[in-house]
């Protein structure tokens, strides 16, 4: 199952210890998923968001600023059963309620779901994983449960 790229913003407010250190640095230091190239370019194309509004590298971090960072996330494909494959953008969820779900539903009755989940797929949202969950899956499937 393949999940076609999408914004997603990761967000958080100002710790106690970055109060007074500027943006760039706390970026560089905090988060150090990326250079400190690519950080400059995200503050200064507007990626790198304080409290809603764009900033200089050099902004000092206050008190109750909320920092986000908008990426352009790409999700890890899980593999499914031979009953289904898929390939959707978080647009499309809805048109598959009226598919079978991509997982085998072994068992089901009014209380309990029984599911031959695939071992590549995460039961709910984590690290890489916003879509390609089973819980996302089974609440596009069947949104009434």
């Amino acid at each position: 199952r393949i999940v076609h790229p999408y914004p997603y913003t990761f967000a958080t407010f100002a710790k106690s210890r970055w109060i007074g250190r500027s943006l760039i640095d706390v970026y560089h230091d905090e988060f150090g998923s990326y250079p400190r190239s690519y950080y400059e370019a995200a503050i200064d194309a507007g990626r790198i968001l304080v409290s809603g509004k764009r900033v200089t590298c050099d902004y000092a971090i206050k008190q109750g600023d909320e920092l986000t960072h908008t990426v352009h996330r790409h999700e890890p494909a899980v593999s499914l059963s031979d009953l289904s494959l898929s390939t959707t953008s978080p647009a499309e969820h809805d048109k598959q309620q009226s598919e079978p779900p991509p997982i085998e539903i072994v068992y089901e009755d009014d209380t309990i779901l029984v599911v031959d989940k695939p071992a590549s797929m995460p039961i709910h949202a984590c690290g890489a994983y916003n879509y390609n969950t089973l819980l996302e899956v089974l609440a596009h499937w069947k949104p009434e449960s």
